[in-house]
């Protein structure tokens, strides 16, 4: 009783700087950055999230609010996530792909009561993307690819089923981006295959959907080569060649395709053209701005920058409104710099990037609608507030 007691004085005259230094600082080792709440694993293999959870999205079925980092129940030894309209999506390292949030999404198109909580909807995964218009998908071992959700607007290819579906017409597939309305997969050649919404031309002029993948082209009819990487956008898309060269096609609605988007202006970008960004090595494309992370390690971005989500510099005076077309650089982020996202939010939107160190740094708008903040930045700031300075994100187990 006695040593219980000195227990107890001990801890009073220590303070709360106990637990401070008792807590384990979180590392993160992947994140992403969805239209209303944020993802990222640490090297743990836990998963955290915080924004909007009207659906639990982040996991807490009495779908309050994370301002703050929030670990996510029910899920571990996770390696990727990605976070979509409503639902969140997981991929653990033991290659089975997991969901949660919107219930329709996550029990694979079977109506449910409430949110649904981690679920397994498919094993033999190498990777996992979202579309912000409900709908997952997912690159297995053998270089197939399924998608589930919402199967309007060709999401999940020419034979959407009730659950998992394999898309059909494709060559062995590297690796997928997942934009908001259509999917870009990389083959094994280089060559990148579209599907989707063909809203804003990214997969070339032709029908408004387009069901069955079909090549991305050059101008002159020759089929898009030596890609190395690709970043789906909203109604855009970026490519990364193996020298470096950046192309991108689709909407040029907010200068994304670099060029004036004002008045008169060419509306979209139909055929992949180079874009003046120099050596990247990383893209991100958002919905209404891009990242780009160069070979030397800066990272640099473009498009609609009224909250901030650019840059301070981003207020410079301009004679583009409140749009970008020529990059500009992002200064303010401490270390080395290995993933960058550009959230899928249409206007109110934010970035997030994460330095080698396992630190997470955000900026951008934390409002998703009439003034009413959703915690989106991660920073415990639940008003209308925008940050347009690169700030981390500190938290702790």
């Amino acid at each position: 009783m006695k040593k219980a007691l000195c227990l107890v004085v001990v801890l009073l005259l220590i303070g709360p700087g106990y637990a401070a230094s008792a807590a384990k600082t979180v590392k993160i080792a992947s994140i992403s950055s969805g239209p209303d709440h944020s993802l990222a694993v640490a090297t743990d293999g836990t998963v955290w999230g915080w924004g909007r959870n009207d659906s639990g999205e982040l996991g807490d079925l009495t779908l309050k609010v994370h301002a703050s980092p929030y670990r996510v129940p029910g899920i571990k030894d996770v390696k990727n996530v990605e976070a979509g309209s409503g639902f969140s999506m997981a991929l653990k390292k033991d290659g089975t792909v997991w969901v949660w949030g919107e219930p329709r999404i996550a029990r694979g198109g079977k109506a449910l009561a409430g949110p649904a909580e981690p679920f397994q909807i498919a094993k033999g995964a190498v990777q996992i993307g979202v579309g912000h218009k409900s709908f997952g998908i997912v690159l297995m071992k053998d270089g197939s690819v399924w998608g589930f959700g919402d199967p309007t607007g060709g999401h999940l290819g020419s034979e959407p089923g009730a659950g998992l579906s394999k898309i059909k017409g494709l060559p062995p597939i590297a690796s997928i981006s997942v934009g908001g309305r259509f999917t870009i997969a990389l083959d094994k050649t280089g060559t990148p295959w579209g599907w989707g919404s063909n809203a804003g031309t990214p997969l070339q002029p032709g029908p408004a959907v387009i069901e069955t993948p079909r090549r991305i082209a050059l101008q002159n009819g020759k089929p898009l080569t030596g890609v190395k990487a690709v970043s789906a956008g909203d109604r855009y898309a970026l490519f990364v060649l193996r020298s470096g060269e950046v192309l991108g096609c689709g909407s040029n609605e907010f200068g994304l395709m670099m060029t004036d988007s004002g008045p008169g202006a060419q509306p979209v970008q139909n055929y992949p053209k180079t874009l003046a960004i120099g050596d990247v090595k990383q893209l991100s494309a958002g919905v209404t701005h891009a990242l780009a992370l160069r070979s030397d390690g800066t990272l640099w971005t473009w498009g609609y920058y009224d909250d901030g989500r650019l840059s301070p510099d981003s207020y410079l005076n301009r004679d583009t409104g409140n749009v970008a077309p020529e990059p500009i650089q992002i200064r303010g982020i401490k270390g080395t710099i290995v993933h960058i996202e550009a959230s899928r939010d249409s206007f109110r939107s934010h970035c997030l990037v994460l330095t080698s160190d396992g630190t997470v740094w955000t900026w951008g708008d934390n409002d998703y609608a009439y003034g009413v903040g959703n915690g989106e930045l991660g920073l415990g700031l639940l008003g209308n507030e925008y940050i347009g300075k690169p700030t981390p994100i500190r938290w702790t187990a």
